[in-house]
């Protein structure tokens, strides 16, 4: 597999997962008010933080298998499940259950000088399933400084086109309209779907030691 598929790769799984057009419209609702200046701190403060918590995972995530003694194969097998339960919701649902339920957005709505940070820098941009995904990466490519290279450039890459996606989401948003928000959405989740799937055959195949030709 080529450095560049690779990077194609982990960019296409994090942007699907990310989707942060499908979160278009709670963002909107969310920083109702705010002038264009504090969106732009807002949206800031979340890509930045939600880019420093992929990396942190991609960097620890390692170490986090060291010390639980689990393999490569079994948080695959575990990652592809939750990435489908994800991918189940964005396809059927409003919103991934594990990004934000109904009584957080309540709740946060009326605490909005930290949306920065929560809920948009976490869980919506960095979520389980986006922190699951690196970790694996990050085992796949250990050991491949191109490799590793590759992971960190995606992660930048997605929060740097969510970071954009978000700043214009109202013009999006006002021409896209919300049921475009939530086509686009869907897309993502058939995505999301077929990598989850992949996840789960790449650990089965590896932990019962499957030849595939």
């Amino acid at each position: 597999m080529s450095d560049l598929f690779l990077g194609l790769l982990i960019f296409s799984a994090l942007f699907a997962i990310v989707d942060p057009i499908g979160m278009l419209p709670f963002y909107v609702a969310l920083t109702d008010g705010f002038s264009p200046t504090d969106r732009t701190y807002v949206i800031r403060r979340s890509t930045v933080f939600a880019t420093g918590l992929l990396v942190g995972f991609a960097v620890l995530g390692r170490y986090v298998f060291l010390l639980l003694n689990f393999t490569i194969y079994s948080f695959e097998i575990a990652g592809g499940a939750l990435l489908f339960a994800i991918a189940f919701d964005m396809l059927f649902g409003e919103s991934p259950r594990t990004k934000l339920s109904p009584l957080d957005r309540e709740e946060l709505l009326s605490r909005r000088e930290e949306v920065g940070i929560v809920p948009l820098g976490m869980p919506l941009l960095a979520g389980p399933g986006a922190l699951s995904t690196v970790m694996i990466y990050a085992q796949l490519t250990y050991g491949s400084l191109t490799g590793t290279v590759a992971l960190y450039v995606a992660i930048v890459l997605v929060m740097i086109v969510s970071f954009v996606v978000l700043r214009l989401g109202v013009q999006i948003l006002g021409r896209a309209g919300r049921v475009g928000a939530i086509a686009v959405s869907r897309v993502m989740g058939l995505l999301l779907s077929a990598i989850a799937v992949q996840f789960v055959i790449n650990g089965v195949v590896g932990a019962f030691g499957i030849h595939v030709p």
